[in-house]
C-alpha cells in the first residue's frame, strides 16, 4: 500500500504544481480548474479517480520492484503458490459445489489437523504488520526512484502480479534469483 500511496502522492504533487502554473499540454487530460480547487487533500484527489486511473496507480513500475515485493512476501509467509496448493488440496474444492458454510467448516478442520499453515495474530500485531507493509512499500518506492535516476530499471509492462498472490501458474521470474 505504501508503494502505491507514494506513486499517487507524487502524481498529486505534480498535478497541483502543474495546475497552479497552468502548464498543461493541449492534448493532455488536465483536470478542470474547478476540480483542482475542490481537491483539498490527497484523499479527495484519490476519490476523483476513475477506474483507469485507479488501475494505473495500482501498477508496479519495474520488474525489480515487483521482485523485491515477492521476496518480502515470501520471507514473511513462505511460497504462496505452495501454500495455495496445500489449501486447495486440504479443502478439496475440485467439485465447486460446496456452500460457503461447508468451505468454512473444511477450513477450520484443516487448520485443526495442521493440514494447512495458519497464523494467529492479535489486532495489535495486525496493526504492526500493516504499518510495516506500508513503510516497506513507501521505502521501496523511494528506492526505486533513486535507483532509476542512476540505472535503467526494467519496465514491468503488463506483467501480471500473480506471483505476489500465488496465481502465477509457474510463470517464473524475469530475472535470475
Amino acid at each position: 500500500f505504501g508503494y502505491y500511496l507514494r506513486r499517487v502522492d507524487s502524481r498529486y504533487q505534480l498535478e497541483k504544481l502543474a495546475g497552479s502554473l497552468g502548464v498543461w499540454d493541449a492534448d493532455a487530460a488536465a483536470p478542470a480548474q474547478e476540480d483542482l480547487e475542490a481537491v483539498q487533500s490527497l484523499k479527495d484527489y484519490i476519490n476523483t479517480f476513475g477506474p483507469e486511473e485507479v488501475h494505473q496507480m495500482r501498477s508496479i513500475a519495474s520488474v525489480e520492484a515487483q521482485m523485491a515485493m515477492e521476496s518480502q512476501v515470501s520471507a514473511l509467509f513462505g511460497n504462496l503458490r505452495v501454500l495455495k496448493e496445500r489449501l486447495i488440496s486440504a479443502l478439496d474444492l475440485g467439485a465447486g459445489s460446496d456452500s460457503a458454510e461447508e468451505v468454512e467448516r473444511k477450513l477450520e478442520q484443516a487448520i485443526k489437523n495442521n493440514e494447512v499453515e495458519s497464523v494467529r495474530i492479535t489486532s495489535d500485531n495486525l496493526r504492526r504488520l500493516v504499518l510495516e507493509a506500508v513503510a516497506y512499500g513507501a521505502a521501496l518506492n523511494d528506492a526505486e526512484k533513486q535507483v532509476d535516476s542512476l540505472y535503467e530499471l526494467t519496465p514491468l509492462a503488463g506483467r501480471p502480479r500473480g506471483s505476489l498472490t500465488g496465481d502465477d501458474e509457474g510463470a517464473g521470474r524475469y530475472l535470475p534469483e
